[in-house]
C-alpha cells in the first residue's frame, strides 16, 4: 500500500554522487528494521557508524510504529554524544514542501511545479527494451524504457524530454500513458521518439528528463490520425527545446 516513489534508491544515490558525498550507506527497511524500538535503531546506528552529526527534517519519525520523532533524536544526541540538527519546514508559495505536494502536481501533468518544488526536472530511470515496434511501422520509432514498477509516473500523456542514453543525448518526445489507438494490454507504458536518431538503443541505460507536457493522451481512428499528431508533438517540441534550452535538433554527440 506504500505510495509509488519519487526516487528510486538508484536515483537517490546519483543524486547524492552529484553533491559529492563521499560516502552512501543505505540501510534495507525489512520487517527486522520495521520491529526495532526507536532506541534499538539509534543504537545499533552509533554503535556501526560512530555517529558525529545527525541531520533530520522537522517532521522526522522512526523506530516501531514511529514513535521517535526530532526531540528523540536529540535527546539521543546529548546521551550518546554526537550533535544534532534539525531542518524547519521549506516553504514554497507559502506552504511546505512536502512529498504529497510534489505527487499531486505530477499526477496533474504540471511539470513546472513539481520542478519548482523538486529544485530539478523530474526525470525517469531505465532500460530500452525492445517492444512490438509499432512506432517504426509509421516510421517514428520509439525507445521502451523499462522503468522500475516502484516509480511514480506523471499523468498520461506526450511530453517534450531529454533522453540521455550511453551513445549520446537527445532531444525527444515522450509518451507515458496505455497506448489507447492500439489497445495491445501491454498497461502503462513509457516510449520516447528521440529527435534524429537512427541508432539502435536496446539494452542501454536511459534517462529521461520531463520538460514540458505537450497534451494528454488520446485515442486515433487510425494508424495515419496518429501518425498525422505525432509529426505535430515533434514540431512543437522541437520549438520547445530550441526556444528553451538552445537546443537545435540535433544529435549532441559524445
Amino acid at each position: 500500500h506504500a505510495p509509488k516513489l519519487l526516487s528510486t534508491a538508484r536515483e537517490k544515490a546519483l543524486l547524492m554522487q552529484q553533491m559529492n558525498v563521499d560516502a552512501l550507506f543505505m540501510l534495507l527497511f525489512t520487517q527486522e528494521t520495521a520491529r526495532m524500538s526507536e532506541h534499538a535503531f539509534f543504537g545499533q546506528l552509533h554503535a556501526q557508524l560512530h555517529i558525529y552529526c545527525v541531520v533530520v527534517g522537522y517532521n522526522y519519525r522512526f523506530g516501531r510504529d514511529g514513535r521517535g520523532d526530532a526531540e528523540t533524536v536529540r535527546r539521543f544526541g546529548r546521551r550518546m554524544g554526537f550533535g544534532v540538527e534539525v531542518l524547519p519546514p521549506y516553504e514554497i508559495n507559502g506552504a511546505a514542501v512536502s512529498s504529497t505536494r510534489v505527487r499531486a502536481a505530477l499526477a496533474a501533468g504540471e511539470l513546472d511545479e513539481a520542478a519548482q518544488l523538486c529544485g530539478r526536472a523530474y526525470t525517469l530511470h531505465g532500460t530500452v527494451m525492445q517492444g512490438k515496434q509499432v512506432g517504426r511501422t509509421i516510421g517514428v520509432p520509439t525507445a521502451n524504457i523499462d522503468v522500475a514498477h516502484e516509480k511514480l509516473l506523471p499523468a498520461n500523456g506526450v511530453y517534450v524530454a531529454m533522453l540521455e542514453v550511453e551513445s549520446g543525448k537527445y532531444g525527444a518526445v515522450c509518451n507515458i500513458g496505455e497506448r489507447p489507438t492500439f489497445a495491445d494490454g501491454r498497461g502503462t507504458t513509457v516510449e520516447a521518439h528521440a529527435l534524429d536518431c537512427r541508432k539502435n538503443l536496446y539494452g542501454q541505460t536511459a534517462e529521461v528528463t520531463l520538460l514540458a507536457r505537450l497534451r494528454a493522451e488520446k485515442k486515433f481512428a487510425d494508424k495515419e490520425a496518429l501518425h498525422a499528431q505525432i509529426e505535430k508533438d515533434v514540431g512543437a517540441a522541437r520549438a520547445y527545446l530550441k526556444k528553451n534550452i538552445l537546443f537545435p535538433g540535433k544529435n549532441s554527440g559524445r
